[in-house]
């Protein structure tokens, strides 16, 4: 995948920052921290590119996994001297001692190491943590610490808006065109996620080459409607009772391989997120809230939150309990999965409402 460094509105807060890297205003200690992939990867290759000459990246570049490298050595290496340079680039990768779970690589030692080298940082060293976790325990005094003292960057998934604006900043700055209907197609299509659309858009770049002119055809036809919106799809077919649809949803899945215990699993995630979001609309939750207390992509809520107000959340809850019944059939039954979660489908568009679910409602809503 291209980094398009240069490029899109990634959030005025990252590029700000970004921005100040590649003008040489460096911090001795960076946090970052989010779960979108392709905004990690671009502040990981922009410490990794645009901070050191390349003489200087060839000695003077470290990167360590935290789960495998002792802090110590890590806080060793980031107080020795730049090797022939002004400045070292020290990249510290998966850093679970920041969670919640006890870590058991990571000895209290080592912790109280890593706090005093964060107390006073050695100003010819720029740290970076890099953290692909939606959340930290805010409770650890090396939280409080880190970010304390370093310089936070926020990685995760940007609204649809920041999205939509980011591939249309790319997309124009390549020199190709797209109407809006057409990026809105590609966007959905891919789950406004950002890093499957900057790979779309490398095809897309490639077949239309002649025209520089990104179509509806060539959308359709190159980019490929992600497996968590056909999962939407088919559970939309099914609240809806239209078994035709949700019959020839699934058998096209089926055609293209997917494996019936992976589509089970989404579909129970799916309809796992619409009772959820059912309930705590119910308690007065507003969209953020709900992407923040269940720690979702913010256009899976957002279809959630479209898809569930429709519907009653014991129609919900009744195709769950169904649904949930056949996973343990799928994974202990030697009859044909894709049939038995075939008539699993057919069973939940003909089960009516009034079924009995009063004391598995109670369960569910007491889980929030």
């Amino acid at each position: 995948m291209i980094q398009y460094q240069q490029y899109g509105r990634v959030g005025e807060k990252v590029q700000k920052v970004l921005s100040k890297i590649r003008k040489g205003q460096l911090e001795p200690v960076y946090f970052v921290q989010g779960t979108e992939t392709y905004l990690m990867n671009l502040v990981k290759q922009t410490f990794l590119n645009d901070v050191l000459t390349q003489e200087e990246r060839e000695l003077n570049i470290s990167i360590y996994n935290a789960q495998d490298t002792s802090l110590e050595y890590v806080v060793e290496d980031a107080l020795s001297m730049p090797f022939f340079g002004e400045k070292k680039v020290i990249l510290l990768e998966q850093p679970t001692f920041l969670l919640q779970e006890k870590t058991k690589s990571v000895t209290d030692g080592a912790l109280e190491t890593f706090l005093t080298y964060l107390e006073e940082p050695n100003q010819d060293t720029i740290l970076v943590v890099l953290a692909p976790f939606d959340t930290v325990d805010n409770r650890k005094k090396v939280v409080k610490q880190l970010k304390k003292v370093a310089e936070y960057i926020d990685v995760n998934p940007l609204s649809e808006k920041e999205t939509s604006h980011f591939i249309q900043d790319v997309i124009l700055a390549e020199g190709y065109a797209i109407d809006k209907q057409v990026l809105a197609l590609l966007l959905e299509r891919v789950g406004y996620q950002l890093s499957l659309a900057m790979n779309e858009v490398d095809k897309l770049f490639l077949a239309t080459m002649d025209t520089k002119k990104i179509t509806k055809d060539s959308v359709l036809s190159l980019v490929p409607k992600h497996l968590e919106n056909n999962v939407f799809t088919l559970v939309e077919a099914v609240l809806k009772k239209n078994v035709e649809q949700a019959l020839l949803i699934y058998r096209e899945l089926i055609l293209q391989k997917e494996e019936p215990i992976k589509l089970l699993a989404l579909l129970l995630g799916q309809f796992r997120l619409l009772m959820q979001v059912t309930i705590l609309e119910k308690k007065g939750y507003q969209q953020q809230d709900i992407i923040k207390q269940l720690k979702q992509h913010p256009y899976r809520v957002q279809l959630a939150m479209k898809q569930s107000s429709a519907y009653h959340l014991k129609d919900m809850i009744v195709y769950y309990q169904i649904l949930s019944e056949t996973d343990y059939a799928l994974k202990t039954n030697t009859t044909d999965k894709h049939l038995l979660l075939e008539l699993a489908l057919l069973k939940t568009m003909i089960q009516e409402s009034e079924n009995e679910t009063e004391n598995f409602t109670k369960t569910i809503t007491r889980s929030f």
